[in-house]
C-alpha cells in the first residue's frame, strides 16, 4: 500500500449501460469520491458506459482488449484468439504490480485472474454472476488458485460458488440512487401497467411473461398494458425475433409492446405499477427488482437466486410482491390475475417495497459496505506483507 490513498485499477468486462455497468461505475465513484482513493478505469472499448463515467465525475477510462470468458466465444478465444489473450495476460501482470488494489468487476475477466496466479499479487473480484456448468467450474478454480479476495452481490451468489474457508469473502448488496417519491395511481387506471426490463436472452424469461399473459381470461387481458424493454447482445437478434413471433402467435400485439433498451429506464419505472422479473435461471442479485421497489412498484419475480433476498412475501415484514416458481407461466399468470383484480394490493405492495428499498438497498448503504470491505481486504494484505518470513 502507498499510504492512506491507494491507487486502484478498476476493470470491467463491458461498455454498455445495463445494471452491471451501472453498479461498476457506482463502485468506482464510491472509491473515488467517498473514500478519496486514486482510481483508474480499464474497459474493453468505448460505449454507452462512457456517459455513466462522465456523469459520475470520473476520469475517462483507458481501453484495450480484455480476455472475457463467454460461452459463445470460447472456442475462438482458445484458438485464433489465444495469442491476443496471452498478450492481455502480460499486460495484466504489469497492472497488478503497478497498483495497490486491482478491483475486477465480475468473475469472467480471465486475464487478471491468470496474472494473479502468476504473480501471487492479490486481486479483488466482485462477483455479480452465477455461471453454470463448465464455466462455473473454470471460474471457481481460477478464483481459488489465485486466492482472490471475493465480494459477492448476494448470499445466493456466494452459496452457488461455495468457496473454501481460506478465501476472503464478503456479501455487499447492490445499491441504487434514491429517486423522488413515486405517485401510484394503480387503483384508478383502466389498465394495470406491467413492466419487464432487461437484456433479451435465453434466461431472462420474457417468453414466460408472454405465455402468462396469454393464459389470462380475455376480460383480464383487456385490463393489462405490458412493456417488455430490452436489447440483445451483439448479433443475437434472434431473441427479439422469437419474442415478437410469440407475441403475434398469441394475439397479444394490443397488450404487449416490445421496446428497445433505454439508457435511462426511469420513465419506464415511473410508468409502471408492477415490475416482473421472470428469470428462468437464478439472478445473482436482481437490480431490476430493487429499481422497481425504489419507484414504488409491486414486484413479481422468480423464486430463486438473489431475488429471494429482495422480494418479501411473508413474515414480520410487509409484503412487497410475490415470488413464483421459475419458468412457471401458469403461476405467473395467477399472480398477474390477483393484481388485476385487487389494485389496492398493488399499491400496498408498492409502498412496502419503497420502504424496504429505503431501509436496505440505497446506493449510500452499498457504498459504505463496499469501502469498508475493500479497506478490510487491503488491511489483510498489509498484515501478510509485514509478517516476517520463517
Amino acid at each position: 500500500m502507498t499510504g492512506s490513498s491507494p491507487t486502484v485499477l478498476c476493470v470491467h468486462q463491458g461498455s454498455e449501460r445495463y445494471g452491471s455497468d451501472k453498479s461498476f461505475v457506482a463502485a468506482v465513484a464510491a472509491m473515488r469520491h467517498k473514500a478519496g482513493w486514486a482510481t483508474r478505469i480499464l474497459l474493453p472499448g468505448r460505449g454507452a458506459i462512457d456517459g455513466l463515467v462522465a456523469d459520475a465525475a470520473l476520469a475517462p477510462a483507458r481501453t484495450r482488449h480484455i480476455w472475457v470468458l463467454r460461452k459463445a466465444d470460447l472456442l475462438r478465444e482458445l484458438t485464433i484468439g489465444l495469442p491476443r489473450n496471452l498478450w492481455s495476460v502480460g499486460r495484466a501482470v504489469a497492472d497488478l504490480w503497478r497498483h495497490d488494489i486491482v478491483y475486477v468487476n465480475t468473475a469472467v475477466i480471465v486475464d487478471f485472474l491468470c496474472a494473479s496466479i502468476l504473480t501471487r499479487r492479490r486481486l479483488v473480484v466482485h462477483v455479480r454472476e452465477i455461471p453454470t456448468g463448465i464455466a462455473m467450474a473454470v471460474i471457481r478454480r481460477l478464483l481459488v488458485t489465485a486466492r482472490a479476495q471475493v465480494i459477492f452481490n448476494s448470499g445466493a451468489t456466494a452459496a452457488a460458488f461455495d468457496l473454501p474457508p481460506f478465501i476472503d469473502r464478503a456479501v455487499v448488496h447492490n445499491g441504487f440512487d434514491l429517486p423522488a417519491p413515486p405517485i401510484r395511481r394503480a387503483g384508478s387506471r383502466a389498465r394495470l401497467r406491467v413492466l419487464c426490463i432487461g437484456r433479451l436472452n435465453a434466461w431472462k424469461g420474457q417468453e414466460v411473461l408472454v405465455e402468462a399473459c396469454a393464459r389470462l381470461p380475455e376480460d383480464l387481458q383487456a385490463q393489462l398494458e405490458v412493456r417488455i424493454v430490452g436489447g440483445v447482445y451483439r448479433d443475437q437478434v434472434h431473441f427479439r425475433t422469437t419474442l415478437q413471433d410469440k407475441i403475434a402467435l398469441r394475439g397479444l400485439q394490443g397488450i404487449i409492446a416490445l421496446q428497445d433498451f433505454a439508457d435511462d429506464p426511469a420513465p419506464h419505472y415511473t410508468w409502471a405499477d408492477v415490475v416482473v422479473v421472470p428469470s428462468t435461471q437464478p439472478e445473482p442479485f436482481g437490480r431490476v427488482a430493487i429499481e422497481g421497489m425504489a419507484h414504488g412498484c409491486a414486484v413479481l419475480a422468480s423464486d430463486h437466486g438473489g431475488l429471494r433476498e429482495i422480494v418479501v412475501t411473508g413474515g414480520p415484514e410487509p409484503q412487497t410482491g410475490d415470488l413464483v416458481a421459475p419458468g412457471d407461466a401458469a403461476a405467473l399468470s395467477r399472480a398477474l390475475c390477483r393484481y388485476c383484480i385487487d389494485r389496492d394490493l398493488v399499491a400496498t405492495h408498492g409502498r412496502a417495497g419503497r420502504a424496504r428499498f429505503e431501509a436496505a438497498f440505497t446506493q449510500g448503504a452499498a457504498d459504505r459496505q463496499l469501502i469498508a470491505t475493500l479497506a478490510a481486504f487491503s488491511g489483510r494484505i498489509v498484515e501478510q506483507d509485514a509478517t516476517p518470513g520463517p
